[in-house]
């Protein structure tokens, strides 16, 4: 569908391309849910997931119709089971972030 997953992975280099200069990366795993011990986790794993679950149809519904052929209603019911999946607490899932920060030269 022309849709690169992992373009985070090129922000290094499209940064430096854009001419900014003492490039740095920080890659974290951020928790998926509310499992993690540690508060601050916690509170991060909580608003990952609400983002998710707020943005789901937005971004599904595009993907399943176009790229799956399935019928708007198909969608939705297979979400279903993807938004009661997102509130297993058993399920200990984390998501990439990449954090890219520069310095665009003085022009």
């Amino acid at each position: 569908m022309g849709v690169n997953v992992l373009a985070m992975e090129k922000n290094p280099e499209n940064l430096l391309a854009a001419g900014f200069a003492n490039i740095t990366e920080r890659r974290f795993k951020l928790p998926l849910g509310v499992w993690p011990r540690d508060p601050k986790m916690k509170m991060i794993g909580l608003y990952n997931r609400s983002i998710i679950f707020d943005g789901l149809h937005g971004i599904s519904i595009g993907a399943c119709t176009r790229g799956l052929k399935w019928a708007p209603d198909e969608v939705e019911a297979f979400l279903v089971g993807v938004r009661r999946a997102l509130f297993n607490a058993r399920v200990h899932s984390y998501l990439p972030f990449h954090a890219v920060i520069g310095q665009k030269p003085p022009t």
